[in-house]
């Protein structure tokens, strides 16, 4: 016969995968050495044309690019109403989704590395209450997908 587990360890075992899943966060990307949220490594391009690639995909995605200042490239839009839900908090006022982006020369290689990290905004524009929410590798996919199109882009131009 199998005796239930008592309580502190049934919590445990239901604790392990969450905490499984939230310290792969902090590890770095296996390709790119990266430990931000998404990256790609792309060969043989300059750092401009990887550049204009990274807005054009991120704009047609429908986000903004916010004016530079002399940091990453930074876009936003806004985010849907589940962002909002889970994001948000009672005011009902809307949840954006900001990305920063990050371009790197590497050393001794005709190499760029793009990479970024993402957060969710609450009180969006709001210089004293503005909130940045970083979101962990549990949300990689689909700014992974987003690098990955910028380097499909710009090896596709200037190989058409």
């Amino acid at each position: 016969m199998r005796l239930p587990l008592p309580m502190p360890a049934r919590g445990f075992s239901l604790l392990l995968p969450v905490f499984i899943l939230v310290s792969a966060g902090c590890r770095s990307h296996p390709s790119t050495g990266s430990s931000r949220l998404a990256s790609v490594v792309i060969s043989d391009r300059s750092l401009s044309q990887v550049e204009a690639a990274t807005q054009a995909v991120f704009t047609e995605h429908g986000y903004q690019m916010t004016p530079p200042r002399g940091g990453p490239l930074v876009f936003e839009k806004e985010g849907t109403g589940m962002n909002t839900l889970v994001y948000g908090d009672w005011s009902g006022k809307k949840v954006w989704i900001r990305i920063k982006v990050f371009l790197h020369a590497l050393d001794s290689t005709a190499q760029v590395l793009l990479e970024c990290d993402a957060y969710m905004i609450g009180e969006h524009g709001d210089i004293h209450f503005e909130e940045e929410h970083k979101l962990t590798r549990v949300h990689r996919g689909r700014f992974q997908e987003l690098l990955d199109e910028v380097s499909q882009r710009v090896n596709r131009r200037v190989a058409g």
